[in-house]
């Protein structure tokens, strides 16, 4: 089963039936009742409902595996801070060991900015983002802009389930 055959058998029914035309819930009966369109709707909801479980399971392994990376992470660090200080202790700059080499490093230049409000305009970056349920709302009320217009968009599908 497959849409070019689900589609060619409703052509030929509402060619063969051109009255049906008029009468959506006649065309709907007979729709389901003369061709596979309705196995074909449900084949591709049980799909669709398989894709939506599988994004839900992906999703919580994300959430436990950031969990997981974080918590790691944090480890890490942790490591890192105890070999400084057994490196500190020691007075040791460098240790070859069969797994690393541990080196100790001066701390690098970074900049700290206490209060962003006192920053200069002119030493900011500026990002714009256009308004746009005002822009919408200018064009609903009559505004002509060459730059911007509202469009219909795509049709689509609401599927409800339980």
């Amino acid at each position: 089963m497959n849409l070019a055959l689900v589609r060619q058998q409703i052509d030929n029914l509402l060619l063969a039936h051109p009255e049906l035309a008029e009468d959506e819930f006649l065309r709907a009966d007979m729709v389901e009742g003369s061709t596979d369109a309705h196995d074909f709707l449900r084949m591709l909801e049980r799909r669709r409902q398989d894709a939506e479980h599988m994004t839900e399971a992906i999703a919580a392994n994300i959430a436990t595996l950031n969990e997981r990376k974080t918590r790691l992470e944090w480890r890490e660090e942790v490591m890192r801070k105890l070999m400084l200080e057994v490196m500190k202790t020691a007075d040791l700059r460098k240790v070859e060991l069969p797994e690393a080499t541990i080196s100790v490093h001066d701390g690098r230049e970074k900049l700290v900015i206490n209060d962003e409000a006192s920053v200069p305009k002119e030493l900011c970056y500026v990002k714009y983002t256009p308004n746009k349920t005002l822009i919408k709302a200018m064009l609903k009320g009559g505004t002509t802009l060459n730059w911007a217009a509202i469009v219909q968009g795509e049709p689509g599908v609401t599927i409800r389930t339980g």
